[in-house]
Parts: structure tokens; sequence; C-alpha cells
């Protein structure tokens, strides 16, 4: 019979991983604040040789926001060492949605430049500008007049995709932030 990692003829330790994933919100940071456990078990990883990679489901911020954000709590790591729910969204859509460039967007304008980055066209709050799709991500900038026009566009048969499931986001400020 052979041993299993739970079996005491061989357990896995830390030196058997080759590479984590690690969320970021609430996970190695809440907010501004970067947790006290953070840059310890990063140094950790690197000391062992394990890679590891950010994930995160809040497509509040772009790529180089998160870098940026990163570095400033005393994290620098490499740009292929993030991937965000807008990459996520965006590779699915052109993967399994090829045909939809037009989209109505309810998103923050860091959210939105991904999307034009990645040569995708972002309509107006216009009943005149179709689009082919609606997407809906964390929006610090929502009016009720275009949360109207995305639930306008859903019930004409648009196809719409959420960045994330979330109903708040983390955060060290004494407030509820409203997410997806």
């Amino acid at each position: 019979m052979g041993a299993t990692a739970s079996s005491p003829d061989k357990r896995l330790s830390l030196r058997d991983i080759r590479h984590v994933a690690l969320d970021m919100d609430g996970t190695i940071y809440r907010g501004h604040t970067l947790f006290e456990f953070t840059t310890p078990f990063l140094r950790r990883l690197n000391d062992l040789g394990i890679r590891y990679t950010f994930l995160t489901n809040n497509p509040s911020r772009s790529v180089a926001d998160y870098l940026s954000h990163l570095k400033e709590l005393g994290v620098a790591i490499q740009r292929d060492q993030l991937y965000t729910s807008t990459e996520a969204t965006i590779e699915y859509l052109r993967e399994q949605w090829p045909k939809l460039k037009r989209l109505f967007v309810l998103g923050t304008e860091s959210m939105c430049a991904e999307f034009l980055a990645s040569s995708f066209t972002l309509l107006p709050d216009s009943s005149e500008a179709e689009p082919d799709a609606v997407v809906v991500g964390f929006d610090t900038t929502l009016t009720y007049a275009r949360l109207c026009r995305a639930a306008w566009w859903i019930s004409r048969g648009k196809p719409y995709f959420a960045t994330n499931p979330d109903r708040a986001c983390p955060t060290d400020q004494p407030t509820v932030l409203v997410d997806c």
C-alpha cells in the first residue's frame, strides 16, 4: 500500500509546494493596511523558493493601480505575479463571446480603461447607443440613472457579465462598500 500525503510515511511540507495563489483584499491587506503577518509570510515563501501570484476579484483598480498600491504597502512584485477579475472578464469575453465589442460598463475609471486598452468600445448612457453586452463591476461612481440604463439593456435581452460576485468590498474604513 502506497503512502499518501496524510499518512505518517510521507508528509507534505512547504518545500513540496511550487506556487501559491494569494487573494489580496482582506487577505494580505485591508484597504491601506498591510497585515502584520504578510511580509514575514512572503519572505518565507521567497526563502523556500515558492513562487506566488496575487489574485483579486476587486475590479476597481487597474493592474498598474494594484502594482502601485502593493508597492506603497511595501510589497513589490512583478507584473506576471498579478491577475485581476477585470483581466479574467476580458479574457472570458474574448474567448467565449468574441463578437461582443460594444459594452455598457458599470465600473470605475480604472476598470473602464482596462476594457478600452483591450480594444472594447465603451458606450455612453444613451438609449441610442446600443451595446452588445453589459458588464458590471465595483463602481464607486455609480449613479441611479446608469444603474437603470444597465437594467434596461439587460431587460432588452443583452447578455450581461459581472466581474465578481461580491456584495461588499473589504475596507479598513468605518463603512460598508457596496460591491458588484
